[in-house]
């Protein structure tokens, strides 16, 4: 495996193959992209036609046991070879200015690039209305608003729509939490409070869909427990950081 890619896009999957074409098709395909997907334990898998096989520079786990979205994003860690690192939703996609975005600041020193998100119904591509205000925050943020800066940092935690440095996360230990809901919570955090040098744009990059039965709008017991669990951890982290105002 060439570990020397400029970037490595992490994508878990879960009983969607559809939606991760999609995905994948709005990736283009270039020398120094790898693209992990890891799937976890699906229904009816057709391993010979699954979205990416053949696909340059893209490795396919097939996990047998149920990983949870932590879990396989963490799997996919393991083997990212990748100087910056992405995370995609195998329903969400990316849009068409992202192989200029990525040429733009590939060799940026920075350990931290927010970028902007828009997002859609997953069925018919209408415009829904989920993070519809990180861009306007974003602006802020980039013309040096320090409450916009602290809100984007300490409060839009979601792993997508970021570029991170992989040192940054190796080097302090970050992972995900293996838990039903929630997952990626601790983990933008603790990103977004270990970069040094970071860099706020409002450069739409990636689309965030809204789909009935997701992970994001199931409210079962297991998922809001889970929830709950994770935003204690956030309150106490934040605590002790001295940002409470923004749990």
């Amino acid at each position: 495996m060439n570990m020397h890619y400029n970037f490595t896009i992490i994508i878990p999957h879960k009983n969607i193959p559809k939606l991760l074409q999609r995905c994948l098709d709005s990736i283009p395909v270039r020398d120094d992209i790898q693209i992990i997907i890891i799937d976890d334990n699906s229904e009816n898998l057709d391993k010979k036609n699954f979205p990416g096989q053949g696909r340059k520079n893209t490795y396919i786990i097939f996990s047998n046991k149920s990983l949870t979205a932590g879990g396989a994003r963490n799997l996919g860690l393991k083997k990212a070879g990748g100087k910056w690192l992405l995370f995609a939703d195998s329903d969400d996609f990316f849009h068409q200015n992202f192989s200029i975005i990525l040429d733009k600041y590939v060799k940026s020193e920075y350990d931290l690039i927010y970028f902007g998100m828009d997002s859609v119904f997953s069925e018919n591509l209408k415009p829904a209305n989920r993070a519809s205000h990180i861009p306007a925050l974003l602006k802020k943020a980039s013309l040096n608003d320090e409450k916009a800066k602290n809100i984007i940092r300490f409060k839009f935690l979601y792993p997508s729509c970021k570029l991170i440095k992989k040192e940054l996360v190796v080097n302090n230990k970050i992972i995900f939490d293996e838990v039903p809901a929630s997952n990626d919570t601790m983990f933008g955090i603790k990103v977004s409070f270990a970069a040094k040098k970071i860099l706020y744009l409002d450069d739409i990059l990636y689309c965030l869909t809204h789909r009935e039965n997701s992970l994001v709008t199931s409210y079962n017991y297991k998922n809001l427990k889970s929830r709950l669990l994770v935003s204690f951890r956030l309150y106490f982290f934040l605590k002790n950081i001295g940002k409470e105002e923004y749990a």
